[in-house]
């Protein structure tokens, strides 16, 4: 029988070190070590980055307390009670289509130049077949109209729900809506509900380029997330 101190494995020269990390990986009889730092390694690795110690109240009050107030920075507010103004009072959800294969309008409407990058990039084909396009375009009118709200209500059976739109069309606003109304039930009666986890990337790439986070997870939990 043999027994290799894992003090050797860890600290000798880098050449002894292979010749027995080689030894230990061949060996049916010193397969245990191999096996015991193996999972060593993957327990070390997978450390959990955040503790499980959420406040879901605090996390409630804090959604509320970012996103409840509409933002009218831009406005001249002056003489007006707007601090009263809440987004689920006016909140208008959007209609929506379901893209089944690709979004037509986006890829007719590409810049010659992200067009270009794309191509060569290896991202988008070579040449788009018209007579295809123009078919993905048909089959992408013909979808029926339907209230966003309808859409995710009726989604509950698929993992991943993907909403695209155009800059200023309201994806944002739509997720703020959502996580708020979580945030509004009462949590006792509503416990089994999922919990939306909002991040916001600007506040995020903010936030990991001063050092107050690393990962989503840190900036969940070490940083203002919400």
């Amino acid at each position: 029988m043999y027994y290799i101190g894992k003090n050797y494995i860890k600290k000798g020269k880098n050449n002894n070190n292979n010749k027995v990390k080689n030894i230990i990986w061949k060996s049916d009889q010193l397969r245990p070590i191999r096996d015991s730092q193996t999972l060593e390694a993957i327990a070390e690795n997978t450390k959990p980055v955040i503790t499980p110690d959420v406040d879901l109240r605090k996390y409630q009050e804090a959604l509320l307390e970012s996103y409840g107030n509409v933002k009218l920075d831009s406005l001249d507010t002056s003489g007006c009670a707007y601090n009263e103004l809440k987004l689920w009072n006016i909140f208008i959800p959007q209609n929506v289509q379901e893209v089944h294969d690709l979004m037509p309008e986006g890829i007719d409407e590409l810049p010659k130049d992200d067009d270009r990058k794309l191509q060569e990039s290896g991202e988008l084909d070579q040449e788009i077949d018209q007579k295809e396009l123009q078919r993905a375009k048909e089959v992408y009118y013909q979808q029926p109209i339907q209230s966003i709200l309808d859409v995710i209500k009726n989604s509950q059976g698929y993992r991943y729900l993907v909403v695209l739109g155009n800059p200023g069309s309201g994806k944002s606003t739509l997720l703020q809506y959502l996580a708020l109304e979580w945030a509004r039930t009462d949590l006792t009666t509503e416990s089994s509900l999922r919990i939306p986890l909002l991040i916001d990337l600007p506040t995020y790439i903010r936030n990991r380029d001063s050092g107050q986070c690393q990962n989503f997870l840190e900036f969940c939990h070490q940083s203002s997330g919400a």
